[in-house]
């Protein structure tokens, strides 16, 4: 939720500004996790009820307000033995004519208990003379997600106290109060730029289509927040009919704003602004291109495949893991040479989706199973995974199996193959050279089997095999191998 600068009176200022101090020193130490907020303790429940119980409205005012700095995922349950005692409580002191603090600090505790059965009488607090007392009771009816006083929050959209206005906004937003959605869309022109945020996120939550016009108006906002919240909201609503004003902050000056652009037009699976997202994969801020080629998966746009495969070799793991699951959406059998690649990326999480990419794009071929092959030389830890895949892959086909039982680290090779074995085998090498450019640990297997095959007694190599043995030692004597030492003594004794 976003929230707003607090006014508080004098008299709590000295409690304010301890709640602060105190809260500025937890959160900068080393193991609060500033981003999600610390389940109470049994011990701490004990505490807030006791000051929750106290004749002081100040001490009560205190207690809320530390109480928000905690997850309450079932706070009537944490406090079901003093619950109703407390509700009795608080509801008398709603009432407190005397003190605006008694009044602010009992709505605020029913709201965090989420006394929904109380949400009439905190309802009358709607139109006290404090702002901060209207405001209070418009938060406490949103924790209680009281719908029914919907109504009755919305007439705050129209406060003199832009707070009340953005509370009230919010309020409607946490009960999803879609039919308030005509009165929340007119602070979409408000002053403040907060509440015309609020407002949009708000819409955004109550999916209130409707409004989309007004909402398409603040694509053009000064507000880069606003600009990004109004290109939210439409995506949540799916309001295809203002993709192309939606698809002009592909190009806003602020990064933040162009990878929310890119993230709703994929929401909204709009294709047709395919070749404006996959400018945005070369954009210089790092979180631009893995949300265009996620967009761009989400549209299925296939034909932007090539483009988003270059980010297979990004520099950031999360870039490339999101290039790989696009193509995946795109169903980019063609890009499975490059997908394999990623086999023998340093990130396990990648490597592992890699795997699961080529799977759901089906049989491969041979360029694709010499890299798998390839890859078990990086991580021999996991040559069942990597052997299976290429088992898989190759769906059983002769010559790949033959590969297989040569090179990427097979258990056993074969002792005494026949000649017939020998010169598939040779063949199926022959082949596999041309895809290990870029490979030199398979290439170095790979020539060390073509030797020890070659040089097998048992074969009786013919005068009709000297150009396939020609062809392995060229290809032998280019990369400088030792191996084709041997290539050149079997061609030597080749019988004619």
């Amino acid at each position: 939720m976003l929230t707003i600068p607090r006014h508080a009176s004098k008299r709590s200022l000295f409690f304010l500004f301890c709640f602060t101090l105190l809260l500025t020193f937890l959160l900068s130490l080393p193991w609060v996790n500033v981003k999600e907020k610390p389940k109470p303790e049994v011990w701490q429940i004990n505490g807030f009820v006791a000051a929750l119980k106290d004749p002081i409205p100040e001490v009560r005012a205190t207690a809320t307000q530390y109480l928000q700095g905690y997850q309450l995922d079932n706070f009537k349950s944490q406090i079901k033995n003093y619950y109703d005692q407390l509700v009795k409580q608080f509801v008398k002191q709603l009432q407190d004519k005397d003190s605006a603090v008694s009044r602010k600090a009992a709505a605020q505790a029913l709201g965090q208990m989420q006394a929904k059965e109380q949400a009439p009488q905190v309802a009358l607090l709607l139109k006290d003379s404090d702002s901060d007392i209207r405001k209070a009771a418009a938060q406490a009816l949103g924790q209680m997600q009281a719908k029914e006083q919907a109504p009755q929050v919305a007439l705050l959209l129209k406060d003199s106290d832009f707070r009340v206005r953005y509370t009230a906004a919010e309020a409607l937003e946490q009960m999803q109060a879609k039919e308030q959605a005509p009165q929340v869309a007119l602070l979409l022109k408000d002053s403040d730029s907060d509440i015309r945020r609020a407002a949009a996120l708000a819409l955004w939550q109550m999916q209130a289509k409707e409004v989309v016009p007004q909402v398409a108006l603040l694509l053009k906002d000064s507000d880069s927040d606003i600009r990004r919240a109004a290109a939210q909201a439409l995506g949540q609503m799916q309001a295809k009919e203002v993709v192309p004003q939606v698809a002009l902050l592909l190009k806003d000056s602020d990064s933040d704003i162009r990878r929310a652009a890119a993230q709703v037009l994929g929401r909204m699976q709009a294709k047709e602004q395919a070749p404006q997202v996959a400018l945005l994969l070369k954009d210089s801020d790092i979180k631009v291109p893995k949300a265009a080629a996620q967009a761009l998966g989400q549209m299925q746009a296939k034909e932007q495949a090539p483009q988003v495969a270059l980010l297979l070799k990004d520099s950031d793991s999360g870039v490339r893991f999101a290039a790989a699951e696009a193509l995946e959406q795109m169903q980019a059998k063609e890009q499975a040479p490059q997908l394999a690649l990623l086999l023998k990326d340093s990130d396990s999480d990648v490597r592992r989706l890699a795997a699961q990419v080529l799977i759901k794009l089906g049989q491969q071929d041979l360029p694709v199973v010499v890299q798998i092959l390839n890859s078990v030389h990086y991580y021999p830890s996991e040559i069942g995974q990597l052997r299976f895949l290429a088992h898989f892959l190759a769906a059983g086909k002769p010559e790949l199996e033959t590969l297989m039982q040569w090179v990427g680290k097979p258990k056993i090779r074969p002792e005494k193959p026949s000649y017939k074995q020998g010169v598939e085998a040779m063949q199926v090498f022959e082949k596999a050279w041309i895809d290990c450019d870029s490979l030199p640990e398979l290439r170095t297997e790979l020539a060390q089997q073509i030797s020890e095959v070659a040089a097998k007694k048992q074969i009786i190599w013919k005068a009709q095999d000297l150009n396939l043995l020609n062809t392995h030692y060229s290809n032998l004597k280019k990369v400088n191998s030792t191996q084709a030492e041997a290539l050149q003594s079997v061609i030597n004794h080749l019988e004619y």
